[in-house]
């Protein structure tokens, strides 16, 4: 989507026209290009549907877009006995009387797979669900811990953090676990005075 953005822009911004006419974005698009005919699935799309088996368990997924829920739940929806809702923002087309009802139906375990952008992760009272999967690592301690707190809220929860070998995943990792510690370090100094 957004490089048919920047090739419609080639013919009337001259960043675009740079862009577009640079080795390293031809390069980008016959990577794309293989990449789509390939048709491989993202692996972390193979590990979800490992930990989504049980239609039993009541599961949140995490992700930073709205394409990935859009195709976590897809994947879900045709591949296992369990059933998935995706769960957006009010921005992305659900209304908030959606967004109340599909938690109602997630909890009346009408599906058992929430899979939702950010909007899930703090405000919302989500107690039901078992297991926590993170489709990827966010860059903020804050968020983390929020999005782990949705978790296991009734009885001992699992959280899944899906991390790629040598990506960004690892950087936002690692940026967000010393965040956390250093948050828990203050407050632990702030105890002792």
């Amino acid at each position: 989507l957004a490089i048919k953005k920047i090739e419609t822009q080639s013919t009337t911004v001259k960043a675009s026209k740079r862009i577009v006419g640079s080795a390293d974005f031809k390069r980008l698009i016959k990577l794309n290009n293989n990449l789509i005919e390939s048709s491989k699935e993202h692996p972390k799309l193979e590990k979800i549907l490992d930990l989504v088996k049980d239609p039993k368990e009541k599961i949140i997924i995490f992700a930073q877009f709205r394409n990935s829920v859009n195709e976590v739940v897809d994947k879900i929806n045709k591949k296992t006995k369990s059933r998935a809702k995706a769960f957006v923002g009010q921005k992305s087309g659900l209304t908030q009387k959606k967004q109340i009802e599909i938690l109602e139906q997630f909890r009346n375990d009408e599906f058992n797979v929430l899979v939702a952008t950010s909007v899930s992760e703090e405000g919302l009272h989500i107690e039901n669900a078992d297991i926590g999967i993170f489709f990827e690592p966010v860059p903020s301690a804050l968020r983390t811990i929020q999005r782990r707190g949705r978790i296991g809220r009734i009885n001992i929860g699992k959280v899944y953090l899906l991390i790629m070998k040598d990506t960004i995943d690892e950087k936002y990792y690692w940026v967000s676990y010393h965040k956390e510690r250093k948050m828990y370090d203050l407050l632990k100094n702030e105890n002792n005075y």
